[in-house]
């Protein structure tokens, strides 16, 4: 009985009122905090340098983070709880099972190539390569016990393991490398560790699964079920992650360094959406099974995107602070800085759409739009970083983000019933002003400014409105 509340609890979760939601939606905010002083903290002290260093650390995190489960986290959130409940302890150790010897797998290969061949990519040499791998294999592991929790416990047991993790991954990190000296690699790595020795024991308690099951049946439909999807995920989020890799290959790590101060507010708020989004909006999209409420979700979560962009257009205004506390680069490249903004901001109303055609449309159309879009955003910044110009990648990711964006809009439009596409259209509109508007920030801040209050206020007062309506119906005698 108490896996059907927590269950019910997730699937309900997104179309409850926004006081309801505060908690989880704030803890999904915490990775940002811990990003916004990971990264300042680190070009502060080191600069371009070691900022290109931690872009490369984080890069090859994320992308063994995506590959090393084999797919079994999202074969566990698309069979969701009422199946799980069936067999709880099989169901979680055989994900763990899986998630350790994936994580053992990626770790013992990158130090078996190591010694067999030359394993240096552009400016970032063997050891520091190693060192991330380590790291990324450790933080896999407890991002699968985030998953897991998420599903069976719902998202405030999510919530706290989340704020767990931001706030101890991000104080190691500074500890390690502003007061014991030690490299972005290095830091990055004791981060992990502490977090997996953290984390992991604390998801358990949570969970309260009992004495280690293995089912390998179930281990075996997971990874089938999950495979499939995470090699869309593969080819989408992991090219996006994977894009610092790629760059160094064709140019040096302090222009990595520099692009990764550019998304140092507009990345972290994207971390922020993808947080909510992950933990708790595909749970919830995945346990309803009506069509209108899949929409109804869908259009009232795009609406917090929208509302997240409208925050993004006030980012460049932080940019005489910056310069002050010494991060010169985000204003040195105002245009280049615009266009990020402009890709992270689209990126979080993909992620939206895309996992509305994951659940609607199935793996199968949601794999090809992501190998596709993938694919196209590689083969941009492959030619933008040939050039070695930082405006030139800027705009490889602005212009990658905007296909994708396009390409997944198509998709979902005909998903929607007449009301939801107006709902849609009135919300896109509003959304590409917000998101076009930081093309503009080089030359007309105030305008900008007036512009980003206005279009939020409008958002505001249609949230106000459509709240008050659904209420109206219901108190009806």
């Amino acid at each position: 009985m108490e896996l059907e509340t927590s269950a019910g609890r997730a699937g309900k979760y997104v179309g409850l009122p926004l006081r309801w939601r505060v908690f989880p939606l704030l803890a999904a905010g915490t990775p940002l905090f811990a990003q916004v002083v990971i990264t300042f903290v680190t070009g502060k002290h080191g600069a371009e340098r070691d900022l290109g260093q931690l872009a490369i650390a984080t890069s090859v995190g994320s992308v063994i983070s995506l590959v090393g489960d084999l797919g079994t986290g999202s074969g566990l959130v698309r069979l969701g709880a009422s199946t799980i409940a069936t067999d709880r302890a099989g169901y979680v150790w055989s994900t763990r099972l899986v998630t350790a010897l994936g994580a053992l797998t990626f770790t013992l290969f990158a130090f078996v190539a190591t010694a067999l061949f030359d394993f240096r990519l552009g400016s970032v040499s063997e050891t520091q390569l190693l060192l991330s791998i380590a790291a990324g294999s450790l933080l896999l592991m407890t991002g699968q016990e985030l998953l897991i929790s998420s599903v069976l416990a719902g998202p405030d047991a999510w919530a706290r393991l989340v704020i767990l993790r931001a706030f101890v991954g991000g104080g190691v990190y500074v500890i390690a490398y502003f007061a014991f000296a030690l490299s972005p690699y290095v830091s990055y790595l004791v981060s992990a560790v502490v977090l997996a020795a953290l984390v992991i024991p604390s998801a358990a308690a949570i969970l309260r699964v009992g004495r280690p099951v293995i089912r390998f049946p179930v281990a075996f439909r997971l990874i089938g079920d999950g495979a499939r999807l995470t090699l869309g995920t593969i080819a989408g989020a992991g090219s996006v992650m994977g894009a610092p890799l790629l760059i160094v290959a064709f140019t040096d790590i302090e222009l990595v360094g520099s692009l990764r101060a550019l998304m140092l507010v507009s990345g972290g708020v994207g971390a922020l959406v993808a947080n909510y989004l992950g933990g708790v909006y595909f749970p919830s999209l995945t346990s309803t099974a009506d069509p209108s409420a899949q929409n109804e979700k869908f259009l009232s979560t795009f609406r917090l995107v929208v509302a997240a962009s409208g925050m993004l257009v006030l980012v460049p205004f932080s940019g005489l602070i910056l310069k002050r506390l010494g991060l010169s680069v985000l204003v040195g490249q105002r245009h280049a800085w615009a266009l990020i903004i402009v890709s992270d901001t689209i990126r979080m109303a993909t992620a939206v759409l895309a996992y509305f055609v994951l659940v609607r449309s199935g793996i199968r159309a949601f794999v090809i739009r992501e190998v596709t879009n993938g694919l196209i955003f590689l083969t941009l910044v492959a030619l933008a970083a040939g050039e070695k110009r930082l405006s030139l990648i800027a705009g490889a990711y602005a212009l990658g983000a905007i296909m994708n964006f396009g390409l997944y809009l198509m998709t979902a439009w005909p998903l929607l019933h007449t009301v939801g596409r107006h709902k849609m259209m009135k919300l896109v509109a509003l959304f590409l002003l917000l998101a076009g508007s930081n093309l503009l920030i080089a030359d007309y801040p105030a305008v900008l400014l007036l512009a980003g209050m206005l279009v939020v206020s409008l958002l505001g007062s249609d949230v106000v409105l459509t709240q008050k309506g659904a209420t109206g119906r219901s108190d009806r005698p």
